[in-house]
């Protein structure tokens, strides 16, 4: 076929299928009994509450703190150990490493005071 019969059997199909749709007029309207709106007349918040403790990331690798913590504030490496600070609003946790694996040994949770904390109530 030559260029100019393609284009022509190309634009007759455009033409066929333009003229095949539907007008609006033949559409049913989506919402025509819409839903009440509900609405919130007192500021009420969901808040997920955690009971974790230091020891559930003993042994874990340091990836899985940071998912509920974030990136550390401040990380120290020497050798195959690892130290990583994190800050929250209301405390400090430091996480050591001693192994090759990289895999949490100690876990500490201290208050912006220095007094010692647990886990859940800095998440």
């Amino acid at each position: 076929m030559s260029k100019i019969s393609i284009f022509s059997v190309g634009a007759i199909f455009l033409l066929v299928g333009c003229t095949s749709a539907n007008s609006p007029d033949e559409f049913t309207e989506v919402n025509a009994n819409p839903v009440e709106t509900a609405v919130v007349t007192d500021n009420t918040y969901f808040t997920e509450t955690f009971s974790l403790s230091a020891s559930d990331f003993i042994d874990q690798p340091m990836f899985r703190l940071e998912t509920f913590l974030g990136r550390p504030a401040f990380v120290r490496q020497e050798g195959v150990g690892a130290f990583h600070r994190y800050d929250t609003e209301a405390c400090r946790i430091y996480a050591m490493t001693a192994n090759e694996a990289g895999l949490i040994d100690r876990l500490t949770v201290r208050g912006l005071n220095g007094e010692d904390k647990i886990l859940a109530e800095c998440l």
